[in-house]
C-alpha cells in the first residue's frame, strides 16, 4: 500500500518525454522553502494499493515512463520499488526525486531504498537549497542538485534543450485549478491572480 497526495496520468513537464507523475505524501526532509508543504505530513493522503497505480500506468498510451515526486519517495520505497519493477517490466522507464543524496542512499540507505534505486533509471538527489533555486536546470528547483544515471537509458536524452515549463488543468468535479512543473514563483502568482480575477478559482 502507498500513501499519495495525487497523480497525473499523462505530463510532459516531469522529466523525459511523456509520463505517469506519482506526488508521493510523507517528507522527513522538508526543505526549507518547499513549495509542496502540503506533501510533508504522513497521513493525509491517499492509500492506494500498488496494483491499481500499475493498472492505471498500464492502461496509459504513448508514455515514456513514470516519474516519482513528492513528498520524498525514498520514504515509501518498499511499494514504490515493486512499482517500479512492474513498471519497468512493460519497458517504461522510472525517474525519481529525491532529497537524499545518491551516496547516502547507497551507504546508508535500507534494503527497500536499494530495492527502489535498483528499479530507478533516472535519479535526481539532493534537497532543495532555497539560495540555490534556479530554473536553469531541467526540472531540477535548485543548482545542487545531481542527475544520476542508474541505468543508460535518459544518457543521451537532450536535457541541454529543455526548458522548464508549467501545466495548467481544470479539476471540474472538484472545481480546482491543478498547475505542476517547475517555473518563478512570481509567474505562477501572477497566473493565480489572473484565474482569480477570472471567477476560474475562489
Amino acid at each position: 500500500m502507498l500513501e499519495i497526495h495525487s497523480y497525473l496520468p499523462d505530463s510532459s513537464v516531469e522529466g523525459p518525454e511523456r509520463r505517469f507523475v506519482i506526488w508521493v505524501q510523507g517528507c522527513s526532509i522538508r526543505c526549507e522553502g518547499c513549495s509542496n508543504k502540503q506533501m510533508w505530513d504522513m497521513g493525509k493522503g491517499r492509500r492506494i494499493p500498488v496494483e491499481e497505480l500499475f493498472t492505471s500506468i498500464r492502461a496509459q498510451k504513448d508514455i515514456d515512463g513514470v516519474t516519482f515526486l513528492g513528498g520524498e519517495p525514498f520514504d515509501q520505497a518498499k511499494p514504490l520499488a515493486k512499482l517500479a519493477e512492474k513498471v519497468r517490466q512493460i519497458g517504461l522507464g522510472v525517474v525519481a526525486f529525491t532529497g537524499y543524496l545518491y551516496e547516502e542512499l547507497k551507504i546508508n540507505g535500507s534494503v527497500d531504498q536499494h530495492a527502489l534505486l535498483n528499479s530507478t533509471d533516472l535519479l535526481i538527489d539532493g534537497p532543495f537549497l532555497k539560495e540555490k533555486q534556479t530554473l536553469v536546470l531541467p526540472w531540477a528547483g535548485s543548482s545542487n542538485q545531481h542527475y544520476i544515471h542508474i541505468t543508460n537509458r535518459y544518457v543521451d536524452y537532450g536535457f541541454s534543450d529543455v526548458e522548464n515549463r508549467i501545466e495548467v488543468r481544470y479539476d471540474g468535479k472538484q472545481k480546482r485549478v491543478i498547475i505542476n512543473g517547475l517555473e518563478d514563483t512570481d509567474v505562477i502568482d501572477r497566473l493565480v491572480e489572473k484565474l482569480k480575477k477570472r471567477g476560474i478559482i475562489g
